[in-house]
C-alpha cells in the first residue's frame, strides 16, 4: 500500500485515507497523524489509513525532537511517507485517495486544549482504549502534550491533565517528566545525528539544519496543502530527472499494516 502510493500507482480496490500533519511541523502534529492512522481502523470502516508528513523527508532532520522521539520510540521512519514522496495531488485528482489534515478535517476540539493528541488521546480512550495501552503509543501521545503544554505548566487545561493521567495508567509520574527532560536535550550524540544521515538525508554542511523550523499555525485547508502541492511539483521533476529516484523511494514502502509493525502488535 505505502510503495503504490509513493509510486503513483492506484490503491487495491479498498478505498484509503491519507492521514497528513498539518504545516506547522510540530511533534505533537506528525505524532497525531500517525497515531491517528493507527487508531482509525478500530472504527472499522474498511478503509486503509497511511499517515504523510507534511514537509519533505529532508527537513525532518531540523525537527530534532519529533526525530529523536521517532528513533527513541523505534519508528521504522524510513517506512513512513513525506510530503515530498506522495503525489497527492494527482491521487485526489483521480479520486484514489481521500485526504485528511489534522485539526482542519480531523481531530478538531470544540474544548479549549493545548495539545491535538490530548483531543486523540479522549476521542480514542473508549473505541480503541487497547491500543493506548501500548507503551510506544502512550510514549508518542505524552510527547506531544508535554511539549505543547511545557510539561503541563502553561496552555493546559484540564483535558489535558486527564489525557496524561491517562496515558500514564500502569506507569509512574517518573515517566512523564523523564521523558519531558529527554525531548527537551539537544540530541547531538553521534549515533542519532548519522540515523539523521541515513534515514533523511540530513547533511550537517548546512549550518541551518540544527535549528527548529517556527512553529506555525494553518488558517485554512487550502492553505494546508501547500507543503505537499510544493514538494510534489519538486518531487515531478527530480523523478523526470532521475529514473530510479521513484522506485527507490517506492521500495521504502511496506503493506498496509507496516505501523503494527512499527510498534510490535496488530497484524502481521
Amino acid at each position: 500500500m505505502v510503495a503504490d502510493l509513493a509510486a503513483g500507482d492506484r490503491p487495491a480496490s479498498r478505498s484509503t485515507k491519507l492521514v497528513l500533519s498539518d504545516p506547522s511541523k510540530s511533534l505533537s502534529s506528525i505524532v497525531a497523524a500517525i497515531c491517528y492512522a493507527w487508531m482509525l481502523p478500530s472504527k472499522g470502516d474498511g478503509q486503509a489509513t497511511v499517515p504523510v508528513v507534511n514537509m519533505s523527508r529532508s527537513r525532518m532532520a531540523r525537527c530534532r525532537q519529533a526525530a529523536w522521539l521517532l528513533y527513541h520510540v523505534g519508528v521504522d521512519a524510513s517506512a513512513l511517507l513525506f510530503a515530498d514522496e506522495v503525489d497527492t495531488d494527482g491521487l485526489i485528482m483521480d479520486q484514489r485517495v481521500n485526504l485528511l489534515v489534522v485539526g482542519q478535517d480531523i481531530l478538531k476540539s470544540k474544548a479549549e486544549v493545548g495539545s491535538v493528541c490530548t483531543t486523540l488521546t479522549h476521542t480514542y480512550c473508549e473505541d480503541a482504549y487497547s491500543l493506548l495501552q501500548n507503551l510506544d503509543i502512550k510514549k508518542l501521545l505524552l510527547a506531544g502534550i508535554l511539549l505543547d503544554t511545557n510539561n503541563l505548566s502553561k496552555k493546559c487545561s484540564n483535558r489535558d491533565s486527564d489525557a496524561v493521567q491517562l496515558l500514564l495508567f500502569g506507569t509512574s509520574e517518573h515517566m512523564r517528566h523523564e521523558l519531558f527532560q529527554q525531548l527537551m536535550l539537544d540530541h547531538n550524540d553521534h549515533s542519532f545525528v548519522e540515523y539523521l544521515k541515513n534515514t533523511y538525508r540530513y547533511s550537517t554542511i548546512n549550518g541551518n539544519e540544527d535549528s527548529p523550523p517556527e512553529q506555525k499555525h494553518s488558517t485554512s485547508a487550502s492553505g494546508s496543502s501547500q507543503d505537499v502541492k510544493k514538494s510534489n511539483s519538486t518531487n515531478q521533476r527530480t523523478s523526470r530527472g532521475s529514473g530510479g529516484k521513484a522506485s527507490d523511494e517506492a521500495s521504502r514502502g511496506k503493506n498496509k499494516f507496516f505501523l503494527a509493525k512499527w510498534f510490535g502488535f496488530g497484524s502481521k
